[in-house]
């Protein structure tokens, strides 16, 4: 039987009835394979897109963050030059130092936690820039609980502010490549330029301010 099934003169009802469960099972794993190329190139893709929108999200920040920082860290500066030699005490209040901390919530950072890792090794400039900006807020807590006390601000309190906004500049200067694309060049070069800036002012008022670093390669 088997051998007239093999034959070429066998009738192909009679063969399609001996190998339809091979046929079947054939045609049923190809399915599959095909089932899950299609569903692993579809989450492949979804992740990319995810990715790629995730960093202009979190370029977008970060360059929001860096522009207030440096903001700020120019009104601060200012606030010193304008003092005049030897003082001690600002000329200013809490609540004007304070502003100096008011940063908007990382939203898209927060929410990028688990994908940071796409980044690289400039996940860590990221991570780095957002800890400074951490720092300036703690610092701003330590201020609101001297004016609890009645105290005057001081202008080291000034000079440390100044120190942590300049850190975070640098730091996000660090992680501006991470997020790099020709729309933004000219922006970042402007960032660059400002961090050098901010940090040669900090280098003439407050003598010990570590170096700026070197601006960030494009």
């Amino acid at each position: 039987m088997k051998g007239d099934l093999l034959c070429p003169h066998a009738s192909f009802p009679v063969w399609l009835d001996h190998w339809q469960a091979l046929i079947a099972g054939i045609v049923g794993a190809i399915a599959i394979l095909i089932t899950v190329w299609w569903t692993l190139s579809t989450e492949k893709r979804r992740r990319a897109d995810e990715t790629r929108n995730m960093r202009a999200a979190l370029g977008a920040e970060l360059r929001q963050f860096m522009t207030q920082t440096l903001s700020v860290l120019g009104e601060a500066l200012d606030a010193v030059n304008r003092m005049g030699p030897g003082a001690n005490a600002v000329s200013f209040s809490y609540a004007q130092i304070r502003n100096f901390g008011r940063f908007p919530d990382a939203v898209v950072y927060r929410g990028s936690i688990g994908t940071l890792g796409s980044l690289g090794d400039r996940a860590f400039q990221v991570v780095h820039f957002f800890g400074q900006i951490q720092v300036v807020r703690d610092a701003m807590i330590a201020i609101r609980e001297m004016e609890g006390m009645g105290q005057s601000p001081r202008l080291h309190q000034i000079e440390n502010t100044a120190r942590a906004l300049l850190a975070a500049a640098q730091a996000g200067l660090d992680a501006l490549p991470a997020f790099g694309t020709a729309n933004y060049a000219d922006y970042d070069r402007r960032l660059s330029e400002l961090v050098t800036d901010r940090a040669e002012a900090m280098k003439v008022l407050f003598p010990n301010t570590e170096p700026s670093v070197a601006p960030a390669q494009k």
